[in-house]
C-alpha cells in the first residue's frame, strides 16, 4: 500500500498515514498492490477548510481595516453611510459596524461587509 508514493502498514485490511494538506482542495493518491493481484490505484479530494477569527474593528479607519482584512486573507466589503454632510467633514472614515460581527470564524477568502462614516 502507497499513500504519496510511500508504503504504508495494512493491518486487517485497514490502514493510516498522516498526509500535509493545503488550505483549499487536496488531491491525495493512493495505490494498493498485493501479490497474485492486479494493483488497485484511487484519488482522493480533501479540502481543508482554514478558518480565522475576525477582529474588532469598530472604530478602526477605513483604511486600517482594509489592511487587517487582508492581512488575515479576507476581503473587505466597504459601504460608505452618510450624506452630503459626511462628505464634506474633513477626517477619516471610521467602521461603524461590520457583518458578520467580531469574534466570529470565518473562512479564509470570505468578503467582510464593513459600514462606515465620518460619525458613528
Amino acid at each position: 500500500m502507497l499513500v504519496l508514493g510511500r508504503p504504508v502498514r495494512v493491518a486487517r485490511g485497514e490502514f493510516r498515514a498522516v498526509v500535509p494538506l493545503q488550505a483549499g482542495s487536496n488531491l491525495i493518491d493512493v495505490g494498493a498492490s498485493a501479490s497474485g493481484a492486479v494493483p488497485a490505484w484511487n484519488a482522493l479530494r480533501v479540502t481543508r477548510e482554514v478558518l480565522v477569527t475576525l477582529p474588532d474593528l469598530i472604530g478602526a479607519t477605513r483604511d486600517d481595516a482594509i489592511a487587517r482584512l487582508d492581512a488575515l486573507g479576507l476581503r473587505a466589503e466597504v459601504e460608505e453611510e452618510g450624506g452630503l454632510l459626511d462628505e464634506l467633514l474633513g477626517g477619516d472614515w471610521i467602521v461603524c459596524a461590520s457583518d458578520p460581527p467580531a469574534g466570529r470564524d470565518v473562512r479564509r477568502g470570505a468578503g467582510i461587509h464593513l459600514t462606515v462614516a465620518k460619525v458613528c
